[in-house]
């Protein structure tokens, strides 16, 4: 197991923990000091429609990002968390960036183009393993080689490109932004066409922010930095089935750490948003117009 970020529950008894390189998130009794549940997060099928993804740095025409359909899928693998409560029932939110496992024993990621792909399942493997189509897309060789031969029958991508809301009871996905980030970081002109044969934006750090804390006119706030993107994407989630993006806020070089300083704890009595950021060690405080 390979833990990551961690979140607690309003009355200190239960926490979650994003297992990034296993795919999955954990559940603790803090009290009994427990690890209830273990709640595997699944895949994402890029070839459904609103899932598009641009999976090469290395276009035709250099200028034009394009999303389509690819028969890939995402491991969701996500790095930061937070949790909010609406009538007792806990909403997880997850920053899906992904990441590889590599060690002396194992390197995991590799590029389509270099794998041999079952010619049955995909029938047009020549096309796709070209470096403008999806040849340069990084995927793990530790899935897909469903029976065993030599070729492999599934394709699995590190991380989702999105944030995701999840059931805190029993980890079932909720909501999730499909391609929203990455195209919202386009039409904000901070998206890097470098990564798109990783993982996109990446999103990595993620906070939860609650403006008016009486039920009347709360208001709960989803903060997702994007490593790649160096920017910062604003959801409402007050209803976690249907959150609506807000606004995009340019940060420093790689934004990781986030967070929300609510009115209440605020020395200028208004809601504040902190983030660092790792690749320039940039530390910026915001005040936006929309908290």
């Amino acid at each position: 197991m390979e833990p990551e970020y961690v979140t607690v529950s309003d009355n200190s008894r239960t926490a979650w923990v994003t297992l990034q390189e296993n795919n999955a998130i954990a559940k603790i009794d803090i009290v009994l000091k427990t690890v209830t549940d273990i709640f595997p997060l699944g895949f994402k099928d890029y070839n459904l429609p609103g899932n598009e993804i641009d999976p090469t740095d290395r276009p035709n025409n250099p200028f034009v990002i394009s999303f389509n359909n690819w028969p890939a899928f995402g491991m969701y693998q996500p790095d930061g968390i937070a949790v909010w409560e609406d009538k007792g029932v806990p909403y997880l939110s997850t920053a899906n960036e992904g990441d590889a496992r590599e060690y002396s024993a194992l390197t995991e990621e590799t590029r389509v183009s270099s794998l041999a792909l079952d010619p049955v399942v995909f029938s047009n493997a020549a096309f796709l393993k070209t470096a403008t189509n999806m040849g340069r897309l990084n995927v793990t060789s530790t899935l897909g080689n469903i029976d065993g031969d030599a070729d492999y029958d599934a394709l699995y991508s590190f991380g989702a490109r999105s944030f995701s809301v999840w059931s805190g009871l029993n980890g079932s996905l909720l909501w999730d932004s499909k391609n929203d980030l990455e195209k919202k970081a386009v039409a904000a002109n901070v998206y890097d066409d470098d990564r798109s044969d990783s993982k996109g934006v990446e999103p990595e750090g993620i906070t939860i922010g609650i403006i008016h804390k009486s039920e009347v006119n709360k208001k709960v706030l989803a903060f997702i930095g994007m490593e790649r993107a160096d920017a910062l994407a604003i959801y409402n989630v007050t209803d976690p089935l249907h959150p609506v993006f807000l606004q995009m806020l340019k940060t420093g070089d790689a934004p990781e750490g986030v967070l929300f300083i609510s009115e209440y704890d605020s020395p200028t009595k208004r809601s504040l948003l902190v983030v660092s950021s790792e690749n320039d060690g940039v530390i910026k405080v915001y005040a936006p117009s929309a908290l």
